[in-house]
């Protein structure tokens, strides 16, 4: 997966797994490691995906799943 050149140009960019715990976990560590995005945090499977009020989410390989870490 590339990003578009118009989301390049503005800055985006992009890392890619092929299997991470959680996108969203992995955007807070990031983050906490100094990170200011914008960045997108992407992987073709979850293994420890979070959903909503802290349930376990499942996400199959095959699907996309992502996260958009941004900073103001």
């Amino acid at each position: 997966m590339r990003l578009h050149q118009r989301a390049a140009a503005a800055g985006f960019r992009c890392v890619m797994h092929d299997a991470v715990g959680s996108t969203n976990a992995e955007g807070l560590a990031l983050a906490r490691a100094g990170e200011r995005g914008p960045l997108w945090i992407t992987a073709r499977e979850q293994t420890a995906g979070r959903g909503r009020r802290g349930r376990d989410w499942t996400s199959m390989a095959g699907n996309l799943h992502a996260s958009l870490l941004l900073h103001d």
